[in-house]
């Protein structure tokens, strides 16, 4: 039987950290631009690589991209302490911490995703309606 892996979706934290953003008043920075620049170096890397053999995005992948991981991982393990947690950017950071091992699992294999929108959606499983006459 295969064994199956469950990836994070970077989309989702990103939105998290957008979600967080909103709530700052317009042309302020703050905790949540720092996690959105670097997971946008994180996508940058993906566009750059994305019509490279599985091969060739791996090795980027764990170079480059860990490299980035490694600094937001920094960057979250200060931020956790130093946030309210039922604050937007809290729930941003803790949803990262929670999910940051299944996060990193698409630099381990250059045929994976970075995000879940790339995958064709199951459209099997949509509900219907029966009316009877």
């Amino acid at each position: 039987m295969e064994q199956i892996t469950h990836l994070g979706c970077w989309a989702h934290a990103r939105r998290k950290f957008m979600d967080a953003k909103k709530l700052l008043p317009k042309n302020k920075t703050g905790k949540a631009d720092m996690a959105l620049n670097l997971i946008q170096k994180l996508y940058q890397i993906e566009q750059h690589i994305k019509d490279q053999p599985p091969n060739k995005r791996l090795e980027i992948r764990q170079t480059e991209s860990l490299r980035v991981l490694e600094q937001l991982k920094t960057w979250l393990d200060k931020s956790l302490n130093s946030t309210v947690p039922k604050s937007k950017l809290g729930e941003a950071l803790s949803y990262l911490a929670k999910n940051w091992e299944k996060l990193q699992i698409f630099t381990t294999n250059g045929r994976l995703n970075i995000d879940n929108s790339n995958y064709p959606v199951n459209t099997s499983y949509q509900p219907y309606l029966s009316v009877n006459n």
